[in-house]
């Protein structure tokens, strides 16, 4: 009966992070940066998109992040406040355009060491324009003019986000920005600010959010007929995704046990729907002493 409800601990090597990131060696990404700062896209022969666009110095880095809808160009500030600008990059059959910014960052009035670090998340529209080598300098001066909607702070170990709308239609956005260490970094990587209202047959999809206390910085679904498996991770970069294994039902109700016992037996289940545009519900250990909440939010950025 054992073996019936154990299975091997594996790392699902075949199923691709949504969120990598993307320079020359890696042919899964299309677009990558340079090590002189200069934009590429390897579909077009490795044509130039933009030169010294990623030529930031020590106090910045900038690189390309492929995740499951698209590519984003990132900008990651080592200064206190730890400003990440991230921009959604759109194809229009000829260039590589961007009509939207999100900014991150660190309040430094709001946060102190009593009572931790806390964050805030901002969104701008923009008309559609070509990435170009001034984008930062542009957007940062968008951002500064811009009169932004109250900003809701946020401090881990929750997650989640709610995006203060600089202009556009305030549609109540969320993210998930799952932490990357001890040192509060963001695992951009990770970023989760779409919404989607159906899990497809013979599709994956990434997700990031939290399980209790909890940051879940990668949890892979893939569903064929009403089969789902995948894994998830804790940590951005851990070795180990656990293996998971269940069903969908009625296309939004989903049980999925979770393989991380002694043995690779049967540690803890899964059960959710799919609701509000995200995944959430309950997870319970196989031996019911321990009980969570999970909420998931799909990688990446909204189409719109």
């Amino acid at each position: 009966m054992k073996t019936l409800l154990c299975a091997l601990l594996v790392t699902y090597a075949s199923l691709a992070n949504a969120g990598v990131y993307c320079d020359h060696q890696n042919p899964d990404c299309n677009l990558y940066i340079d090590s002189n700062g200069v934009l590429h896209d390897r579909l077009q022969a490795g044509k130039i998109v933009s030169g010294k666009i990623g030529d930031e110095g020590i106090l910045a880095n900038v690189s390309i992040i492929k995740y499951q809808n698209g590519y984003a160009i990132i900008r990651e500030s080592f200064t206190n406040d730890r400003v990440t600008l991230v921009v959604p990059l759109k194809w229009n059959g000829g260039d590589w355009m961007y009509d939207t910014a999100y900014m991150f960052g660190l309040s430094v009035t709001d946060s102190s060491s009593a009572i931790g670090k806390r964050w805030y998340g901002k969104k701008i529209k923009l008309h559609m324009s070509r990435i170009d080598g001034q984008i930062w300098e542009r957007l940062y001066g968008e951002f500064s003019i811009a009169r932004p909607s109250p900003t809701v702070l946020s401090q881990w170990p929750n997650p989640f986000l709610k995006i203060s709308t600089v202009n556009g239609k305030r549609k109540g956005e969320i993210c998930a920005l799952p932490r990357a260490d001890r040192m509060d970094n963001l695992a951009v990587e990770s970023i989760a600010c779409r919404r989607f209202s159906k899990l497809s047959d013979h599709a994956q999809y990434e997700f990031s959010g939290v399980l209790g206390k909890y940051p879940i910085s990668s949890m892979i679904i893939e569903r064929q007929g009403n089969a789902l498996s995948g894994c998830f991770r804790y940590a951005p970069h851990a070795d180990t995704c656990i293996e998971l294994r269940g069903e969908i039902y009625e296309d939004q109700f989903i049980s999925l046990r979770e393989f991380a016992g002694q043995g690779g037996c049967v540690s803890g289940t899964f059960r959710g729907r799919l609701s509000h545009g995200g995944l959430s519900g309950r997870w319970e250990s196989s031996d019911s002493a321990k009980a969570f909440q999970f909420n998931l939010l799909l990688q990446g950025f909204p189409d719109d």
